[in-house]
């Protein structure tokens, strides 16, 4: 590349080719775009998170001389931990009908997790307004929670335009019911996966179980 701004964008979002005969060349940590035969796809390499997920598909017409890939998400602390997840439940009761925010936060010096709530600007039972929690130079927000009271789940064009880091989010709803109502997904900067299917292998919590 001639332009040194160009090199500067490649460094910092490299792409790659799949290797049709063996494995993916090891990353740091960071983001990285492979290009396969069965489609485009982004790498996500964080302290906590290993993840491979399609981001866009390729001209069948067109046969790439690449490999193909299966997605993945591989989580450092395996699932999210049922404990964490049952004191938001309990935090999001607390704060019904309102709204409410928190977040778990991995260190990568201990490996370990905890659930820091976020501090309340303004709220009701249709938005919240929070200031995240402080974060440590070692830490990063692995999954962001936030209720939607005695409200049925799902995300909102706001919780859209608010999902721009790489973490997991996950929403409760109908909070004081046994069993309240959850939905997660993995957001990439924008690009959001559904984890509904991966629900047993990445939500340490029953599903639909509201709290112990």
């Amino acid at each position: 590349m001639t332009d040194p701004r160009d090199a500067a964008l490649q460094a910092a979002c490299p792409v790659i080719a799949a290797p049709r005969h063996g494995d993916l060349p090891p990353m740091v940590p960071g983001l990285r775009i492979v290009a396969a035969a069965n489609g485009l796809f982004v790498q996500v390499r964080l302290p906590w998170l290993d993840c491979l997920q399609r981001c866009g598909s390729v001209d069948l017409g067109l046969p790439l001389p690449y490999g193909t890939l299966a997605p993945w998400l591989r989580l450092s602390f395996g699932l999210i931990p049922a404990d964490l997840l049952r004191q938001f439940v309990a935090q999001a009761r607390r704060a019904a009908p309102d709204e409410t925010a928190a977040a778990i936060v991995h260190c990568a010096r201990t490996g370990t997790l905890r659930l820091a709530a976020c501090e309340t600007i303004t709220a009701d039972a249709d938005h919240v307004v929070y200031q995240p929690p402080l974060l440590a130079a070692s830490e990063q927000v692995a999954v962001d929670l936030h209720s939607h009271g005695d409200a049925a789940v799902f995300f909102s064009p706001m919780d859209d335009a608010d999902d721009r880091a790489i973490k997991i989010c996950g929403v409760f709803g109908r909070v004081h019911s046994r069993h309240p109502e959850a939905r997660f997904r993995l957001a990439i900067n924008g690009l959001f996966i559904d984890l509904a299917d991966q629900w047993d292998s990445a939500i340490g919590l029953a599903r639909l179980e509201g709290g112990a």
